[in-house]
């Protein structure tokens, strides 16, 4: 099957980009077989992506996998999120607030070795918590200045990606609404995929 989309664009100073395109792609139909393969969970899928040819050595398409969908049977354990909920008189937008929970979960995403393999999906949801908070922590990043993160962790994931795609150095949001924007999605996301407060009450 092959589609072609409109991608919205971000206007720069001396171009354009193509924003983030959220893609969701279901499968129709049932597959009928006697023997069910040992693999069954787990099937093969490719999808592939091409600009129009004139801007082919320009922009360069990304995939990222994040699979969030989460069945009752399989929810993760917040046990492994110690720095949730935040404590009531959280200030969102403190920038020393912000990097001190950046400083958390670096420390918590790196405690243990195997965490990125022994528990890939909640390794994936907090290096994007992660990522969310620095951003908060200092809004101007990837220009002007902020302390480097441990290498370890790799800017990789929705936000981070969309984020340093989006920015542009000559007209940089306000560290306010940058940390409002952010806060807006840190919360999301923790109460759908953890289905727990942000914050104690």
């Amino acid at each position: 099957m092959l589609k072609a989309i409109n991608v919205q664009t971000s206007v720069r100073t001396r171009g354009f980009s193509l924003k983030e395109l959220n893609l969701t792609v279901r499968f129709l139909g049932t597959v009928n077989v006697d023997d069910i393969p040992d693999n069954i969970f787990s099937q093969p899928v490719e999808l592939s992506v091409r600009v129009a040819d004139k801007w082919a050595g320009h922009i360069f398409p990304v995939i990222e996998i994040t699979n969030y969908h989460i069945t009752p049977d399989e929810e993760l354990s917040l046990d492994l999120f110690p720095f949730l909920p935040l404590p009531p008189q959280f200030n969102n937008q403190s920038q020393r607030e912000w990097s001190s929970l950046a400083q958390d979960i670096q420390h918590w995403l790196l405690r243990d070795p195997d965490f990125s393999t022994a528990d890939p999906r909640s390794y994936s949801l907090m290096q994007e918590l992660f990522w969310m908070v620095f951003v908060a922590a200092f809004p101007t990043f990837p220009f002007s200045e902020w302390p480097v993160w441990d290498a370890r962790i790799p800017m990789q994931g929705s936000f981070i990606s969309q984020w340093v795609t989006e920015i542009d150095e000559d007209s940089i949001t306000p560290p306010l609404i940058a940390r409002r924007h952010v806060w807006a999605k840190f919360k999301a996301l923790v109460q759908e995929v953890l289905h727990y407060p942000v914050m104690y009450l």
